[in-house]
């Protein structure tokens, strides 16, 4: 997670080609990029340095003259050589057409692979006015010229290249002691020996200091400009990286009957969640309820459906998924309960799936809590169809999908979820998730046996089934039939057109129809 942030590795040298370096003041160009530069120069490059204030704010002329000599200095002991001086006046930089045009000159008769400008993050005025205006000039020069953005007095929150110049710290040190006029009223070269120090703190034990940059593609720069002006918040919300509970899907909770003494062991399991938004929806509440639960669950907000005791099982269900507002909806019956983790790792399987359900696996339990047995099967639509192998907590879906009409049905409890679930995957097939997360509890039966993978359905239940069953076959008998009578009237039509074809007056007519597809 923390690589999509910042580079956990460092590079040796990526300025390759002819680097051009814009340096708002006499200094910034050693203090930002000095390892860059001389990276570049070691590998037998060229660099170009522009210094385009004098330095002198507030300051006596002949300070510009000191600030001069002090780069001048400096640029020897990176070893680039002279760098150019425009000498315009120390925080007089303006972001126009003026400055971009005369950039824009530069650029087109240096033709620069890179060019190396302040970042758009820092605080002095001069330093971000010629970032801007940088960032412009590229996006108007050749397309194989890009951008390179380095810090100075702001950490950029944003770079993507870390440059390992552990072994040329200390001839950073000295280009950086040039600059005596500026050292004696702050410790600039302490505090950019501490920036580059804390620059390693991703890269391990062998990268003592390293200078970060932000290149930018001139793509990017054609295309998406605006990216570079977003907020750290909206960077790593576009990346899916939640900052907030509000910045990844609700999931709403369905507890379609309140009226149970164990309720509270399931809103506890709800409220102890590790998925940051959630809200809980109940249904059935009345006054002679065993709890009085209030308004919230933990952390999330419990909401209640009105219902009322005419509504039946199917009714009630269909009432909380209408009173949802969540993207993603789950089922959790006032005994059940959920690790901590379920909604997390449901939510995240769904996020990198194209599947609008997911499900995971189950651990059943007996009323006084004994394990009496665990299914974590991998997803099968035939096995499925056959018998309800999903627990009711087990599945999270997309709220869409009862949107397009996935509902409850009257009939037996089995057999209504049972249904629910045929509908759901006639429309998306269901991602497992591994390992057991949800605790349905099941009254304890003979019937059951630690190796089954669902309870047995009541008397209720198997004659409902037989009766789908009986109707299934008197469909299956009509189509029988009509597909026998259809079989005999096709029979009956090759025969008169085998007979027609056979005929006299048929071989007789054949010019004339010959004659008339010519005309025709």
């Amino acid at each position: 997670m923390e690589q999509r942030l910042i580079p956990y590795e460092a590079t040796l040298n990526f300025a390759k080609g002819r680097l051009l370096v814009l340096a708002p003041h006499p200094d910034d160009e050693v203090f930002g990029c000095g390892g860059a530069i001389m990276r570049q120069m070691g590998a037998g490059g060229i660099v170009h340095v522009i210094i385009l204030t004098d330095g002198a704010y507030l300051k006596a002329p002949e300070y510009g003259a000191i600030r001069r000599t002090e780069s001048l200095a400096a640029g020897g002991a990176l070893g680039y050589g002279e760098p150019e001086f425009w000498g315009l006046a120390d925080r007089g930089l303006e972001y126009g057409e003026g400055l971009i045009q005369r950039l824009l000159d530069v650029i087109n008769g240096f033709k620069p692979t890179l060019i190396f400008a302040p970042s758009l993050h820092e605080m002095h005025p001069d330093h971000r006015v010629l970032g801007m205006a940088a960032l412009e000039a590229t996006r108007r020069s050749a397309p194989e010229t890009g951008l390179v953005m380095f810090e100075v007095g702001v950490p950029m929150p944003r770079p993507n290249i870390l440059l390992d110049i552990s072994d040329l710290v200390e001839r950073k040190a000295s280009a950086m002691s040039c600059f005596e006029s500026q050292l004696a009223g702050q410790a600039y070269d302490t505090q950019i020996e501490g920036l580059n120090r804390f620059r390693s703190y991703t890269l391990g034990p062998t990268v003592s200091a390293a200078e970060a940059y932000l290149v930018i593609e001139h793509s990017q720069l054609s295309n998406r400009p605006l990216e570079l002006f977003e907020s750290e918040y909206q960077r790593q919300r576009s990346m899916g990286l939640a900052m907030l509970p509000s910045d990844v899907p609700l999931v709403s909770v369905i507890i379609p009957n309140a009226n149970n003494p164990s309720l509270q062991w399931a809103l506890d399991s709800v409220a102890v969640q590790t998925y940051p938004h959630a809200e809980v929806i109940v249904a059935h509440v009345t006054s002679d309820s065993p709890h009085r639960i209030g308004s919230w669950c933990g952390r999330f907000p419990l909401l209640y459906a009105p219902t009322s005791e005419t509504l039946n099982r199917a009714e009630t269900m269909n009432l909380c998924i209408r009173n949802a507002q969540g993207k993603y909806l789950l089922f959790l019956e006032a005994d059940d309960t959920l690790l901590p983790d379920h909604l997390e790792k449901l939510v995240r399987a769904l996020s990198k799936d194209r599947a609008r359900g997911a499900y995971t696996g189950v651990r059943w339990v007996t009323e006084h809590g004994d394990g009496q047995f665990a299914e974590d099967a991998t997803w099968s639509e035939h096995r499925l169809s056959a018998s309800n192998f999903l627990a009711l907590n087990a599945v999270m879906f997309e709220r869409s999908l009862a949107d397009e009409g996935c509902q409850f049905h009257d009939a037996p409890q089995a057999l209504m979820y049972w249904d629910f679930w045929l509908q759901i995957v006639s429309k998306t097939p269901l991602i497992h998730v591994p390992n057991i997360s949800a605790i349905p509890r099941t009254a304890p039966s003979n019937e059951s046996a630690p190796n089954q993978t669902q309870p047995t359905a009541s008397g209720n239940e198997r004659q409902y089934l037989l009766l789908e069953v009986e109707q299934l076959r008197a469909q299956a008998e009509h189509w029988k039939q009509a597909a026998s009578t259809q079989a005999e009237q096709l029979q009956a039509l090759t025969a008169t057109i085998s007979a027609y074809v056979s005929s006299s007056s048929w071989k007789l007519t054949s010019p004339l129809r010959w004659i008339a597809r010519l005309f025709q």
